[in-house]
């Protein structure tokens, strides 16, 4: 409780200090929370941002976090967004965790590469694969 209590004020105050911005995601018919996607951070002077997103795992491989991730891409992209418009996003997954990479994949990201140990979490360091977006291979489509 208190790890979820601490997120929600992570995410709040990357609102409140406009550096980032998380959404729910809720199931259309039912308004339940599922899930949450966003960007972790965002630099409107670099004009990119890194997004996340998770999803409870009953509701993983069924499109919903695409569909997600899909619309704050559109919105970062055409400026509709606190931080203006974005020409890069990028995105850090877990080596291993397959199926967000596809997820990535399919939305355009390219894997760019590993960076090495620059995650922490849990008392260790963690490898993350990145991908990047930029604006000019974003298709609406």
């Amino acid at each position: 409780m208190s790890q979820a209590t601490d997120l929600i004020h992570f995410f709040h105050k990357r609102f409140t200090d406009a550096t980032g911005i998380r959404w729910g995601i809720r199931l259309k018919q039912s308004n339940q929370l599922i899930g949450t996607c966003g960007f972790n951070s965002w630099s409107p002077a670099m004009k990119n941002g890194v997004i996340g997103y998770d999803l409870h795992p009953k509701f993983w491989r069924q499109g919903l976090a695409f569909e997600a991730v899909q619309a704050i891409m559109k919105a970062a992209f055409l400026g509709e967004l606190a931080c203006g418009a974005i020409h890069r996003i990028q995105a850090d997954t877990v080596p291993g965790n397959s199926a967000s990479e596809a997820l990535l994949e399919k939305l355009g990201f390219k894997l760019e590469g590993i960076r090495r140990e620059s995650g922490y979490w849990k008392g260790q360091f963690h490898d993350l694969k990145c991908f990047g977006l930029l604006a000019t291979e974003y298709s609406m489509n």
